[in-house]
């Protein structure tokens, strides 16, 4: 969240990636986490796509600055 909250939006994806590779081993020996490691999968893939992720982010944020500043506050 740091790196994102700076402005270094290729280092909060590449922590973002590694998050999901992370907890992907950790949650392993879990019983049950197949549903839950797919929709967490499907959501990590937006980050092979920098230029697609940034292009709606950039989107999204012009939409909901506002609520977004204030989130992070």
């Amino acid at each position: 969240m740091a790196d994102a909250e700076a402005g270094h939006m290729i280092k909060a994806a590449k922590g973002a990636k590694a998050l999901v590779a992370d907890l992907k081993t950790e949650v392993a020996g879990c019983k049950n986490m197949g549903e839950d490691m797919a929709a967490i999968e499907a959501w990590a893939s937006m980050f092979t796509e920098p230029k697609s992720l940034f292009k709606t982010m950039g989107a999204n944020y012009l939409k909901n600055n506002r609520n977004i500043k204030n989130d992070i506050a």
